[in-house]
């Protein structure tokens, strides 16, 4: 969608839900899929929401989203579920795994996920291993 056509159309509606949330103490996590980047600034950072999802690795640098938003969103996932998740050992997940949260999770505000349902042709091996990576390394 144009984004100057989201920002008449639904701009205005997201503002008085999230508002709504914010009056009932609900974070809001605004899912949209897709290269954001261009209006992060100008719509995502207007909305007022509490964190994103999900930061996707083909389409998104979640290192650079995190370095210039990361002080003022949460930011949720970034782990492909078209790589190691899917096409690697269950090692090379944890690697992947284990880089995300090294360097997403200092200041806080990362949620490790996957970025994109995890379908039934992931080996369990795999998602086993990301889960696992997760608790061990992952608690704030």
């Amino acid at each position: 969608m144009n984004p100057a056509h989201f920002k008449k159309m639904w701009l205005p509606r997201y503002k008085k839900m999230i508002k709504m949330a914010r009056e009932a103490d609900v974070p809001v996590l605004f899912h949209s899929c897709g290269n954001l980047t261009e209006i992060f600034d100008d719509i995502i950072m207007e909305m007022g929401i509490d964190g994103i999802n999900p930061i996707e690795p083909y389409s998104m640098d979640i290192f650079n989203v995190k370095k210039k938003y990361g002080d003022r969103i949460a930011i949720s996932g970034n782990i492909d579920i078209a790589g190691p998740l899917a096409f690697g050992t269950p090692e090379e997940v944890r690697k992947d795994v284990r880089m995300h949260l090294e360097k997403l999770m200092p200041g806080g505000r990362y949620i490790c996920s996957t970025n994109h349902s995890v379908m039934d042709d992931i080996p369990f091996e795999n998602y086993k291993a990301m889960i696992e990576t997760i608790m061990e390394f992952g608690v704030y």
